[in-house]
C-alpha cells in the first residue's frame, strides 16, 4: 500500500536542482500560479519555466512578478515583456485593455517563452534571477554569446525595465487581486479576444 497522506509536496524535486549557467534560454511555462509575497504581502504570480535547450532540458527556474496596483505601476512594463515573450505584441496587449487576474494563468500556462537567466552565487548570498525576454532579444543575445571569446560575457545592452528581485520565498495562496483599471478598447471584452487569438 502506498500511503501519501503525510506527503509534503514542497519537498519534492521538480528539476530546479540542475545546475544551469547564466545565459538566455528557450523554455516552456509549466505553471503560472497566483501567490502572495511573504515579504511584502503583495499579490503576485509565480512562474515555473522549464528550460527546453540541451543539455539543460527539463531544468526548472522560477520567477515572481507582482500584480500591478494601478495602470501607472511600473511593473506593468515587466508584465508587457512577459506577454511579449509568449508572442503577444504591445499593441495587442494595449488593445485588450483590462485583463482580470484570474485569467492570467490561462494566458501563460503551457506557453513557449524566452528567458534571460542569471545564476546566483549562494556562497556570496546571491540568488538566481529570471527575466522574460522577447524572441528577437533572445536571438541577439544568443548570437552575441556565441561570438564572445571563451570566458568573456557577451556585451549586450538593454534599455528594458528590470525587475527587482528579492530572495525566493515559499509562496502562499493569495486572495484574488483587483483587476487593473486600464480601460478596455471600445468597451469590448478585449482580454477574451486576446486569449482566443493566443490559443487559436
Amino acid at each position: 500500500m502506498f500511503d501519501f497522506s503525510d506527503l509534503d509536496p514542497t519537498t519534492i524535486g521538480d528539476g530546479t536542482g540542475v545546475a544551469v549557467p547564466t545565459g538566455v534560454y528557450k523554455g516552456k511555462i509549466s505553471s503560472c500560479t497566483a501567490t502572495q509575497s511573504k515579504n511584502t504581502g503583495r499579490a503576485q504570480f509565480e512562474f515555473k519555466v522549464q528550460i527546453a535547450e540541451t543539455p539543460y532540458n527539463g531544468a526548472i527556474r522560477t520567477e515572481w512578478i507582482s500584480v500591478p496596483q494601478s495602470a501607472q505601476d511600473k511593473v506593468v512594463y515587466i508584465w508587457a515583456r512577459a506577454f511579449q515573450s509568449i508572442g503577444v505584441s504591445p499593441e495587442k496587449l494595449k488593445a485588450a485593455g483590462t485583463i482580470p487576474p484570474e485569467q492570467i494563468p490561462q494566458f501563460f500556462n503551457g506557453k513557449d517563452c524566452y528567458i534571460d537567466f542569471t545564476a546566483g552565487n549562494r556562497d556570496m548570498g546571491g540568488y538566481d534571477k529570471v527575466k522574460f525576454i522577447t524572441g528577437p532579444a533572445y536571438k541577439v543575445k544568443k548570437a552575441a554569446a556565441a561570438a564572445a571569446p571563451v570566458g568573456q560575457p557577451a556585451a549586450v545592452s538593454s534599455t528594458a525595465p528590470v525587475a527587482v528581485h528579492t530572495a525566493p520565498t515559499t509562496p502562499t495562496p493569495a486572495p484574488a487581486p483587483t483587476p487593473v483599471p486600464t480601460a478596455p478598447a471600445n468597451g469590448s471584452n478585449g482580454s477574451n479576444d486576446l486569449l482566443a487569438m493566443l490559443n487559436g
